[in-house]
């Protein structure tokens, strides 16, 4: 499983999970496997991720490139400007699960 977590503090919680919404939309649209939001904690209160999830890097890669060209994520991205600071942009590969 690979997954790439886009980490933000919001700036208004409802903007976010709109935008969040539609971006889903747009990912699951070009194949991605997993969509999710998370209100993060600890040393990141205040923050949230947006994680997409693949079978791997090179799965996330060739989606990401339909994505990035995508006329509606152009739009997105427009509408959305500014909905929050970005703080990260982390990508795991899981090694292992117990």
């Amino acid at each position: 499983m690979y997954r790439v977590h886009y980490i933000f503090s919001p700036n208004k919680i409802d903007t976010a999970i709109d935008a969040m919404e539609e971006a889903a939309v747009i990912w699951k649209k070009h194949g991605c496997l997993e969509v999710s939001a998370w209100r993060l904690s600890g040393s990141a209160i205040g923050q949230m991720s947006f994680t997409v999830a693949f079978d791997n890097a090179s799965d996330f890669g060739a989606c990401f490139d339909k994505v990035d060209k995508d006329a509606d994520f152009q739009a997105w991205r427009a509408k959305f400007f500014g909905f929050g600071d970005w703080v990260a942009n982390t990508h795991a590969t899981l090694q292992k699960k117990w």
